[in-house]
Formats: structure tokens, C-alpha cells, sequence
């Protein structure tokens, strides 16, 4: 049985679990001897840990960690961002091509999850700077825009540069 199990480790399971549904046998050869193994000697389990969704697709599985993290957490939170801005951008008219100079308003909280994406919602969003504050900016701003993601409150200014 220890060489059995041995083998099954190195054989392909896809191989091994195809044998067994058309052939309803498997082969192995162990130490020159051939061993047959039939559905009634395999116990097929298959067990997903609660952390992953398992998809069954064409030619095997796709598995997605369900995990959230705090990395993830803030993606998700500058990517929402960078959307909102550029629905702000072409609210007030602006073209690709224009550069802005923007502004966030919003709690310490946020600030700090945002602060690793500046680079990223400065290039998505055509930024020449970008300030992000619990503040509002110093001077008045041409755009202002107020927006509401889950359980924080974001303003949105800037000017076209």
C-alpha cells in the first residue's frame, strides 16, 4: 500500500481520475509487478479549504483566495478613487490630454490606506500632484466634488493645469 500511494504521487491525477472513469481501472506498475486499482479502491474526496471558491472550468479548476487583506482592502479603495476622479474629470469636461492638479479630502484612516497608490492615482488620473488631507486645499479650486465609498467620505478638487 506505501508503494501504492507513493506512485499515486507521481502520476498525473488528471491521468489517474480519467482511467478510472472510462476505463473504471487505473495500471500501475510498482517494483515490475502491475498493480490494478478499480473505482472501489479509491476513495476520490475532494476538499476546499473555506478561504477558497473553486470554479470548475474547461480542462481543470480555477480557484479564487477569498481572503481580504488589508493590502487588498486599500487596491480596492484606490482603484474606486481613481474611478470616481476620472468620472469628475469628465463631468467638468476634461480630455485625456489635460493635466490636473487634485486634491482629496478625507479621514486620517483612508489617507494612510491611499498613501502606497499616489504614484498609481497620479498616473491613472493625469495628476501633476496630488495632495491627500484631512483638510480641505488651502485655495479654492475650479472642480469640487463630493462622493460617498462605503463608509468613508471623499472630496474630490482640482484644477486644470
Amino acid at each position: 500500500v506505501p508503494k501504492i500511494i507513493a506512485k499515486f504521487g507521481t502520476e498525473s491525477p488528471k491521468k489517474i481520475l480519467d482511467n478510472l472513469e472510462k476505463k473504471a481501472q487505473v495500471e500501475l506498475i510498482i517494483d515490475a509487478q502491475k498493480a490494478v486499482l478499480m473505482p472501489a479502491h479509491v476513495i476520490i474526496d475532494r476538499q476546499v479549504p473555506d478561504n477558497l471558491v473553486e470554479v470548475d472550468v474547461k480542462g481543470g479548476f480555477v480557484y479564487l483566495d477569498k481572503t481580504r487583506t488589508d493590502e487588498l482592502d486599500a487596491e480596492g479603495y484606490a482603484r474606486e478613487i481613481m474611478r470616481r476622479v476620472q468620472a469628475a474629470r469628465k463631468t467638468a469636461g476634461l480630455q485625456k490630454i489635460d493635466t490636473i492638479a487634485l486634491c482629496l479630502k478625507t479621514d486620517d484612516a483612508l489617507s494612510k490606506m491611499l498613501e502606497p497608490w499616489v504614484k498609481q492615482i497620479k498616473e491613472k488620473c493625469g495628476a501633476s500632484g496630488i495632495k491627500i488631507s484631512a483638510e480641505p486645499p488651502a485655495k479654492k479650486m475650479q472642480f469640487e466634488f463630493q462622493e460617498k465609498i462605503k463608509a468613508f467620505s471623499v472630496e474630490i478638487f482640482f484644477d486644470k493645469v
